[in-house]
């Protein structure tokens, strides 16, 4: 499930003047890849993660997530669209960053991950079946960015100030939604990294019917109830955990380690998959 493959009116990709996407301004036209623009800001369909690996005889288990694609990552996704199948690209660009690598390994081996070849092994799909720990990574939102850049607080600004962004953002993670349901087991655990994804699902209206419907709202009144009310009753266990690339500053690092939270992501792990996955003792 992904959003491109909604019938869309798109915005005309000709207008953006965001130096670091116009190589693939034509790719998104030819692709005919849903998509947001004006002048400086950007959002298409990027929906890259391991999801494409699994299946209804092959679920995972527990869910790596984040806030939005990096647009590195969308570009990658992006580009690799002109020589590999859409499966193939979205694998391919799973968190393909190396900040975002990096820190993944880093926050598995925080919360006691024996496997320190998971990320890889989750991107090659021919032992999913077996593994004890079968790992569906993948983003809440494609990416969305401000003048090129990442960071968090322009895509929250962008999702409170342009409506079209928003309505598309709001169609990514009914996506999100379709693709934990259909590709993780009952009971799953979904790791969040970082408080803006917590805060996202936490502040979104989800409207369960034949098509899901999520409303962003934010800072603005809650009228129903919420996306992360909806998960819990459907039995997924939602933990937060630190964000990958705030994992990698060493007071963030250090000051992570001392959290309840990891504490308690820990002892979640332990009690699903067992001293042979898992650490038994948290390191300090």
């Amino acid at each position: 499930m992904c959003i491109c493959d909604c019938t869309l009116a798109k915005s005309g990709i000709d207008i953006l003047k965001v130096a670091k996407f116009e190589p693939i301004k034509q790719i998104i036209r030819e692709k005919g890849l849903a998509h947001v623009n004006d002048q400086s800001n950007l959002m298409f369909c990027s929906p890259v993660g391991n999801q494409k690996l699994f299946s209804s005889e092959v679920k995972a288990n527990i869910v790596l997530s984040g806030f939005c694609v990096a647009p590195d990552a969308a570009i990658a996704f992006a580009e690799d669209l002109q020589r590999m199948s859409f499966k193939e690209a979205t694998v391919a660009n799973t968190f393909n960053t190396p900040t975002m690598r990096n820190g993944i390994k880093k926050i598995f081996k925080s919360i006691g991950i024996r496997n320190e070849a998971l990320f890889e092994e989750s991107t090659q799909g021919g032992g999913l079946a077996e593994s004890a720990i079968r790992l569906l990574m993948t983003q809440m939102l494609c990416v969305i960015s401000k003048n090129g850049g990442s960071k968090a607080t322009d895509v929250i600004e962008l999702l409170k100030s342009n409506l079209k962004i928003r309505g598309l953002a709001e169609r990514c993670l009914c996506c999100w939604v379709k693709r934990i349901e259909e590709k993780v087991e009952p009971g799953g655990i979904i790791l969040l990294m970082g408080g803006d994804s917590l805060k996202l699902i936490a502040d979104t209206e989800f409207r369960q019917g034949a098509v899901c419907r999520c409303v962003i709202r934010l800072n603005e009144q809650m009228k129903g109830s919420s996306l992360l009310s909806y998960l819990e009753k459907k039995s997924y266990t939602v933990v937060p955990v630190i964000h990958a690339a705030g994992i990698g500053y060493p007071n963030s690092e250090a000051a992570w380690y001392k959290k309840a939270e990891r504490a308690a992501a820990h002892r979640l792990l332990l009690e699903k998959f067992g001293g042979d996955a898992i650490e038994e003792q948290l390191t300090a």
